[in-house]
């Protein structure tokens, strides 16, 4: 059975939270969310959530439009179309929050608790490659919860 993972990496700063995210341990992208120690909207705790799709919210719509104009392949035109149709991927009974998605970002700041998705790290807490990686890391997870409407995604702290 397919297994999904955000691996948390060690020695990580209180204002971001780096990790890698797995396919049945093989790596596939890294990810970036709010340090565990921020007072508002702090990294996930660690634990296995169900993960779904939804078609609303604030984060979906600007996703949405970034995917689009930024689609210059027919591949990278059909996951915008898929991201359109399907949604943006979230995380669902995660304690005391909602509205948790994967989306695209650079930073800590781009996120309010999410995970952010990217092609390497860069510096002071930034990844790089957000929107290239998104395309890639999409179709994996619309793949992943599509096969099993019951997919769940581990947040494991400090590999």
């Amino acid at each position: 059975m397919s297994r999904i993972q955000v691996r948390r990496l060690k020695g990580v700063a209180d204002s971001y939270c780096p990790g890698v995210m797995t396919l049945d341990d093989e790596k596939i992208c890294v990810t970036l969310e709010p340090g565990l120690q921020r007072a508002e909207h702090p990294a996930i705790p660690a634990g296995t959530y169900k993960l779904g799709l939804t078609t609303g919210g604030h984060v979906y719509g600007w996703v949405l439009k970034g995917l689009q104009f930024r689609a210059t392949s027919l591949a990278e035109k059909k996951i915008a179309q898929d991201f359109k149709n399907f949604g943006i991927p979230i995380l669902q009974n995660v304690p005391g929050r909602g509205s948790i998605e994967i989306h695209i970002g650079n930073a800590e700041y781009d996120t309010l608790g999410c995970t952010l998705i990217g092609s390497s790290f860069g510096a002071n807490g930034t990844i790089k490659g957000s929107t290239a990686a998104y395309y890639n890391v999409y179709q994996i997870l619309l793949d992943y919860i599509q096969k099993d409407p019951d997919k769940t995604i581990d947040y494991i702290d400090f590999q």
